[in-house]
Parts: C-alpha cells; sequence; structure tokens
C-alpha cells in the first residue's frame, strides 16, 4: 500500500477540525513545523488506522527530503501568519485520496 503526504495550506483551528471529521485522508494542524512534529502525527495516525508503520514513516522522510526547499518556504510562511493559523498537513491511501476528489466534484 502507498501512502501521499501533502501540505494543504493554512487554516484556523475551526476548519481544521472540520477537515478531520470527513473521510478519507486525515489532517492536522501544526504551529511550529518540524520533521520530529510530522513524524509524531503520521505515526499516530498509521497506529490509529492499522498502517504500516514503516511505510508512513518512509513516506514521510521521503516527502521531506524531496521537498526540502518548499518546506523552508512553508516554515517561513508560516512564521509571518497570525498565532492562530496553522499549517495543514494531510496523509492518506489512495482510495482516502480518490474518496475526497470524488466528494469535491458532488454536485
Amino acid at each position: 500500500m502507498t501512502y501521499l503526504l501533502q501540505l494543504c495550506g493554512f487554516s484556523d483551528p475551526l476548519r481544521l477540525f472540520y477537515l478531520e471529521q470527513q473521510q478519507g485522508p486525515c489532517y492536522g494542524g501544526f504551529r511550529r513545523f518540524h520533521l520530529d512534529d510530522l513524524m509524531d502525527w503520521a505515526l499516530a495516525i498509521a497506529s490509529r488506522r492499522h498502517w504500516d508503520s514503516d511505510l508512513i514513516e518512509k513516506a514521510v522522510m521521503d516527502h521531506w527530503l524531496r521537498r526540502a526547499e518548499q518546506i523552508r518556504l512553508w516554515q517561513q510562511r508560516l512564521g509571518q501568519q497570525p498565532s492562530q493559523q496553522l499549517l495543514v498537513a494531510a496523509i492518506g491511501t489512495n482510495q482516502d485520496w480518490q474518496r475526497r476528489c470524488e466528494r469535491l466534484l458532488e454536485v
């Protein structure tokens, strides 16, 4: 199984709460965005969803290393946001992301 991690943008805690209630990918908000925080969050999700923690760890590390420059930009932008804004990340399986996209297209 493969897992996809995405950085989605900035949100207030209430909007993040609504995202967390939906089926599909799991969302998390970060006011401090470091690899350790992201990894801890992703591994907690893996445990709750009974996902392969080794594959989750690999997905997070691969994302962090491949997108190092983009992550630095997200970190800089996060520092410029009002204190109540969070950087939102989401992780899920291909099926989770497919369901999310299908819901976006529902009329």
